[in-house]
């Protein structure tokens, strides 16, 4: 068997999960890949020659985003969309006003979240799974 990454064979191999347990993946076969710990390394980035690993780059990717989107909420525009947005909500649906609101001061709902919601059009995501009653 040959890592799925580089190709290298006749090494030990380990299984990569490519949708991490911690963000809902799973242990089944579909979900991994065989690779050898070079290639795991990288992925996850620990290796020991300072190269970057592609987890690394999505959660500076990912802090770059939450920057602007903090950033965002302390312009005009990001103000001005985000009072549309909110009295939109406050007039169309009490429940997920109130549900929004709660979430900031909670801390469930982040700035970042709201900002895919406002500017992107992506449905709203939570740090926490959560019942509505």
């Amino acid at each position: 068997m040959q890592c799925n990454i580089c190709g290298v064979d006749n090494i030990p191999l380990e299984d990569h999960h490519i949708i991490p347990i911690s963000r809902g993946g799973t242990d089944d076969p579909q979900n991994k890949i065989l690779v050898c710990i070079d290639c795991h390394g990288k992925a996850h980035d620990v290796t020991f020659r300072g190269e970057r690993g592609l987890v690394s780059k999505a959660l500076q990717n990912r802090q770059g985003k939450t920057k602007t989107a903090s950033n965002y909420f302390k312009t005009e525009t990001g103000i001005i969309k985000y009072n549309t947005f909110m009295a939109d909500i406050f007039c169309t649906d009490r429940r997920m006003y109130d549900f929004i609101m709660s979430g900031f001061e909670l801390g469930f709902i982040t700035p970042l979240a709201l900002y895919e919601v406002i500017e992107e059009g992506k449905p709203l995501k939570c740090r926490k799974s959560i019942k509505i009653m």
